[in-house]
């Protein structure tokens, strides 16, 4: 499966849905954001799922530390995809629940350096406000993009035997370094040069 790249700015974006700041900083918002029949077949592609039958978001939009934005949302999504053992279409159902923040990007460029400070445990960083908007449909099909397994497997698919490698036949095929390492500790180090 190739890597997904959501396309760069200035690309037509795949799922526009831009919503400007001003408007969140007056009053919070709540939107349901849906992607029509000739987004789904470019979506499907981008995403590389057989079909793409449902994108749909709920989305709560409201200010966040002076001019910033939080948002939260849940997606739900139904793709067709193709199993990997048997080949065969199945249909993958996928909800997830997200949240994001976002602060004017000359306010991102005043605070520390975002690699100086990653925490794994934390939340994730800021994203940048451009132009005084936020496509909440890019963040949506992000959002999607991380959630769909790219190795989907229909309910009791299993490998066939003749092609299944067992865990214990793998490590008795391939020399353990450090076994030989304790021949040469054992040798005293002789033999080694």
């Amino acid at each position: 499966m190739a890597e997904m790249e959501i396309p760069p700015e200035g690309d037509t974006p795949l799922f526009p849905r831009p919503v400007e700041i001003e408007r969140i900083l007056q009053e919070d918002i709540q939107e349901r954001i849906t992607a029509s029949s000739d987004e789904k077949l470019a979506l499907a592609r981008f995403l590389e799922v057989e079909r793409l039958d449902l994108l749909e978001a709920d989305l709560t939009l409201v200010p966040w530390r002076q001019k910033g934005v939080k948002l939260t949302g849940r997606l739900r999504a139904v793709a067709e995809q193709t199993c990997v053992v048997t080949l065969e279409p199945i249909t993958c159902r996928y909800e997830e629940e997200f949240s994001r923040t976002f602060l004017p990007a000359e306010r991102l460029a005043k605070q520390p350096r975002l690699e100086d400070i990653v925490d794994a445990e934390g939340d994730d960083p800021p994203d940048p406000i451009t132009g005084g908007v936020i496509d909440v449909g890019a963040v949506v099909l992000e959002e999607l993009a991380l959630a769909i397994d790219p190795y989907p497997r229909k309910d009791g698919a299993e490998i066939d035997s003749r092609y299944r490698v067992e865990p214990d036949a793998v490590d008795e095929a391939r020399p353990n370094p450090f076994a030989q390492l304790s021949v040469l500790k054992k040798d005293g180090g002789e033999g080694a040069g």
